[in-house]
């Protein structure tokens, strides 16, 4: 799976989980691992749900299937991409609880532009 997939996917309402969980069995099978192992291919699935979690912030800022995909997404993971193309380009109604959240996660530094 290419970004530009897993972005049409998020656009029809599928969830970062669900690619995160198809780009490592892609990874798998493109490399014979066993997927029955979840640290198979999950360190390329991690890159890739990188990317794409940029790719979304810049691409699709505003979009609000793209902005419920990420708060979902940053409920699970401590990706400093996926929390900052959140923070950065989306309204959401638990705004104020995630910056919090992601101010104690991340330095001053990477998060004094998300505003309140």
């Amino acid at each position: 799976m290419d970004t530009r997939t897993a972005i049409e996917r998020i656009l029809l309402g599928e969830s970062l989980a669900s690619i995160s969980e198809a780009k490592r069995g892609d990874v798998c099978i493109r490399k014979g691992l066993d997927s029955e192992d979840p640290r198979a291919g999950a360190d390329q699935a991690r890159e890739f749900m990188r990317v794409l979690c940029r790719e979304l912030g810049d691409r699709h800022a505003g979009n609000s299937r793209v902005a419920t995909a990420l708060e979902r997404w940053v409920e699970r993971c401590s990706d400093y991409e996926a929390w900052d193309s959140l923070m950065s380009g989306f309204e959401f109604q638990s705004r104020p609880r995630l910056l919090e959240r992601g101010r104690k996660l991340f330095p001053g530094t990477l998060t004094e532009h998300w505003v309140s």
